[in-house]
């Protein structure tokens, strides 16, 4: 089921988003190295209740997809999601799908109109899964923080 996370949930979100970062070191903008370096009350700051919600699948035996959900500082109209990660063995089993219509209406609810997200121009699976659940390309990239990596932006409009 899909929950948002908790600052009990550090550890267990810590492992997740490293298995993230080394199995699919070219989605993300951030490095399993650094992230790896993060001290745990970085990871339990990141799950604070006035923190940006991390959204993720929890089956009773663990964590097993996260994504990450925040408004626009400069237009709450606007929400981004960010860090979607599944783990292998549960691809095409609808959790993907879960998690993103979780931060979705997370983001409705907050007032948002769109979400946007910015997606690896070699992550074909991904790009799938965003077009199922209602996004679409925009056109617009974003150059990260890591040298060469480059997001497509795709959004949902929400109303």
């Amino acid at each position: 089921m899909v929950r948002r996370a908790t600052p009990s949930d550090a550890q267990l979100v810590k492992s997740l988003r490293l298995a993230a970062l080394a199995g699919a070191p070219d989605a993300f903008g951030s490095t399993f190295e650094r992230e790896a370096a993060f001290a745990d009350d970085v990871w339990i700051e990141r799950l604070r209740p006035d923190a940006p919600p991390t959204f993720v699948w929890d089956d009773g035996d663990g964590l097993r997809a996260m994504a990450v959900a925040v408004t626009d500082g400069d237009d709450p109209s606007v929400a981004f999601l960010y860090a979607m990660w599944v783990e292998p063995s549960c691809r095409g089993s609808g959790v993907g799908a879960a998690i993103v219509d979780a931060v979705c209406e997370w983001a409705a609810g907050e007032g948002s109109a769109v979400v946007r997200l910015h997606v690896s121009p070699s992550n074909h699976t991904a790009e799938r899964l965003y077009a199922r659940c209602g996004f679409a390309f925009t056109g617009r990239h974003e150059a990260g923080a890591r040298d060469g990596h480059v997001g497509l932006e795709m959004e949902r409009v929400l109303r």
